[in-house]
């Protein structure tokens, strides 16, 4: 294996193992597709010089910047010679999705989360552009099984939860169109084998919830869907707790997966159970059960700092999007004034979810819902004072991000926009 190769691996998912298809894929084109190549040599630059900031204590040459640039070009230029030749051959198009995911790392660790985010939506849209090209039978033509498929709906799933991405581009294609990546969701009762299993079954579960909310946001699920979601959740976390009741204490990364999967259970849970368009004090009524996050959340982040996980791509379930949400609730002042600080202090990046951007964003909530201070409580935040829909604008410029929310103001709701600089 390349090094540069363990550097793109290591920067997709702290266990590669996960991606066993993807994985292969990637050292196999590696060897043999000169954009797939230049690609990640890009990203071994480009993790090279993060390295270098977090560490602040190695000075990188001019030319570590020079190489990224060099091979990151190259690799567009590849990309560009292959589409004269066959544009609509398959393994141009595989070649084109693989190097997409190579950019989106390189963006990431650059601060350029925009940039990121639009290499995934193109990415998306050319395998639904291709599907809609697909012969009849339904062959997604794609090698190892459709794993390059399965990655772009895990990363899309990832980013529709973002507050700003806007809509699952997935969910909003019909279901004939677009087959499933993760396998039916029975209607008895489920078991998991392992946590994998249960990892899928949850990634499911996710794509229902956007499937029935037209690609978009909790808020737009009529009743009779919020009800059989919240069916579908009990029914996993019945199967995830026998799970979890035969197997042995877990350890390292099997642990991580497992608390990943208990706390944005939990967390959905909540958001099912509150109405749309409920007022936020109905929060409140959900104060213990986000106290009882806080010792999951806070171990999540002592391991992924004991393993220099800080800073990681990846396409599951951020522990930083939990926290988020938990901060911008979770109206009591203990609770959600730690949540701030785990994501400004351990949570890292993971993906688009930067925690010291969202640690930000949450501590302006904070400012504008307590006021000057004084609040003992979450009764003490009174309706008329609590923000909501909360969005966020990521942009190129370092330490700046666009956030827009909504605000009583009179007799009814205004959004307000505003720029955060630190």
């Amino acid at each position: 294996m390349w090094p540069e190769s363990e550097a793109a691996l290591d920067w997709h998912e702290p266990n590669p193992s996960e991606f066993g298809g993807y994985a292969i894929l990637l050292l196999q084109m590696m060897e043999t597709v000169p954009a797939v190549r230049h690609s990640v040599v890009a990203v071994a630059a480009a993790y090279e010089a993060y390295t270098a900031v977090l560490s602040a204590s190695v000075n990188l040459p001019p030319q570590n910047g020079r190489l990224l640039l060099k091979h990151y070009n190259e690799a567009i230029r590849q990309i560009g010679l292959d589409a004269q030749r066959s544009p609509l051959d398959r393994q141009h198009i595989t070649v084109t999705l693989m190097t997409s995911t190579m950019f989106i790392v390189v963006d990431i660790m650059q601060g350029a989360e925009a940039r990121a985010v639009a290499h995934c939506t193109s990415g998306i849209r050319i395998l639904l552009d291709h599907h809609a090209r697909a012969s009849p039978n339904g062959d997604i033509a794609f090698p190892q099984n459709g794993s390059m498929e399965t990655m772009y709906r895990r990363l899309d799933l990832h980013l529709a939860a973002f507050p700003g991405y806007g809509a699952s581009l997935f969910a909003m294609t019909s279901a004939a169109l677009v087959p499933h990546a993760f396998g039916p969701f029975p209607n008895g009762p489920l078991y998991f084998p392992s946590h994998k299993a249960a990892q899928d079954a949850f990634f499911n579960l996710l794509t229902a919830l956007y499937n029935g909310s037209a690609g978009a946001r909790l808020a737009h699920l009529d009743p009779h869907t919020r009800t059989a979601l919240a069916f579908r959740l009990s029914q996993w976390t019945t199967a995830f707790t026998q799970l979890q009741a035969r197997q042995a204490p877990l350890a390292g990364l099997e642990r991580r997966t497992a608390l990943l999967l208990a706390v944005h259970a939990k967390m959905l849970h909540i958001r099912l159970a509150t109405p749309a368009g409920a007022p936020q004090t109905s929060y409140d009524a959900f104060e213990a059960d986000f106290a009882a996050l806080l010792p999951s959340l806070g171990e999540l982040v002592a391991l992924a700092v004991r393993r220099a996980e800080r800073v990681n791509f990846t396409s599951r379930p951020a522990v930083g999007q939990v926290l988020f949400y938990l901060a911008l609730k979770c109206r009591a002042p203990r609770i959600r004034r730690e949540a701030v600080f785990l994501l400004e202090n351990g949570a890292g990046r993971q993906g688009i979810w930067d925690g010291m951007v969202l640690g930000r964003v949450c501590r302006r909530v904070v400012q504008l819902e307590e006021g000057e201070g004084g609040v003992m409580t979450a009764g003490d935040v009174v309706e008329m004072r609590r923000v909501r829909r909360v969005q966020l604008e990521l942009r190129s410029a370092r330490r700046e991000v666009g956030l827009r929310y909504m605000v009583i103001e009179g007799k009814g709701w205004m959004q307000r926009e505003e720029a955060l600089r630190w």
